[in-house]
């Protein structure tokens, strides 16, 4: 039986919740209500049926699964860090429910383990490391080696770019390294890695225009091209004023002349 959920305040004040139907809206609260201590639930529209709508007659199993269906639809186009976008994934023809952000909301003392199958590395968590909320003087030259050492430790990328922030030719070089590394596991890991080296160099998170503008370069520019840019981004604090245009200026730059086996222009 699922412990005790948490529901955010934040829930019913999230317009892209609000967006969904009322009944969209309390399948995403059942199933927050089901899942396990991973975020994990089954998808079988039958156990849905039985767990979240046991007392409506109005909804068969036909009727829930097509609401399952169209939230994760709508759900598509959120960004991928909301805490409450669920994805569906199979194992052994069986359907399952993942909440990414699981521990954005809720964060058990003693979790205990999944007794369903792992999702796709894909699914995992972009953001898994503290909020800014939890660090909020945080910052490249006064963050104090217990929030450098959680931010690290709390993520599913450990990598340490604080030992090259003085470098900008060290951190592009590791940074390039890091993100050959994790990119083959999907566009979300290299969005990991690329808010990891931003919380711990400048002690906040790439949000609003340019999370967008990272979301789609990691599935448009290689390594090296990102390194450079990100690496030179973080030297100068994001652009200081409109980080999202500085991003992509920096970016369209250094990606002219790549290929046929050149690098790009430092």
């Amino acid at each position: 039986m699922p412990r005790r959920r948490m529901i955010d305040p934040f829930f019913w004040n999230d317009r892209k919740v609000g967006k969904l139907s009322r009944d969209g809206r309390s399948l995403i609260i059942g199933c927050i209500g089901q899942a396990d201590d991973d975020g994990r639930l089954q998808a079988d529209p039958a156990f849905l049926k039985s767990a979240i709508y046991k007392y409506d007659d109005d909804l068969d199993t036909t009727a829930v699964k097509e609401l399952r269906d169209k939230c994760l639809s709508e759900m598509s186009t959120w960004p991928p860090t909301h805490p409450y976008r669920i994805v569906l994934y199979q194992s052994s023809d069986e359907e399952y429910i993942f909440f990414p952000n699981w521990n954005a909301t809720n964060r058990p003392s003693h979790p205990s383990k999944s007794q369903l199958p792992p999702p796709p590395p894909e699914s995992l968590p972009i953001f898994s490391g503290p909020t800014p909320e939890e660090h909020p003087k945080a910052s490249a030259l006064g963050q104090s080696s217990l929030v450098k050492d959680s931010i690290v430790k709390s993520s599913a990328v450990r990598e340490d770019f604080t030992k090259f922030i003085d470098s900008e030719k060290d951190l592009t070089d590791f940074l390039t390294t890091t993100l050959e590394k994790y990119l083959p596991r999907g566009p979300t890991w290299a969005v990991e890695v690329l808010q990891q080296l931003w919380m711990q160099a400048l002690g906040d998170r790439i949000k609003g225009t340019a999370l967008e503008v990272t979301l789609k370069a990691v599935r448009e520019y290689p390594p090296p091209v990102l390194a450079i840019a990100y690496a030179k981004a973080v030297k100068y604090r994001g652009g200081k004023y409109d980080t999202a245009k500085y991003i992509k200026k920096i970016l369209q730059e250094k990606s002219e002349g790549y290929g046929k086996g050149r690098s790009p222009p430092a």
